[in-house]
């Protein structure tokens, strides 16, 4: 919140520093994505959305052309669950036995 509060205040540091947390952030969505090799959806939530616009600009401009991203005003776990509902409503039925372990 600090951080934030100065950036607001026009501190140029503060200001360097939320827009480096974006890009950082932006990195590790970049490598997650890679490990799953699937094109997964990306959401900034909790207290990321509370840094405001200079993080997720630098995250959006960092993350990547084709990388779909939103920002959600929930908690991460709350973001994650929205997400998951998403994604299982476009997958695919599966028809027969169920999964088997």
């Amino acid at each position: 919140p600090a951080v934030h509060r100065a950036a607001q205040q026009g501190d140029e540091a503060a200001m360097r520093i939320l827009a480096e947390a974006g890009r950082e952030l932006a990195r590790l969505a970049r490598v997650v994505l890679e490990r799953s090799g699937k094109p997964l959806p990306v959401a900034l939530a909790g207290g990321t959305v509370a840094a405001g616009p200079l993080l997720t600009q630098a995250f959006g401009a960092s993350l990547g052309a084709g990388v779909s991203w939103r920002v959600i005003a929930l908690d991460p776990a709350g973001a994650a669950a929205k997400l998951a509902l998403q994604l299982g409503s476009r997958a695919p039925q599966r028809r027969g036995a169920p999964w088997k372990s």
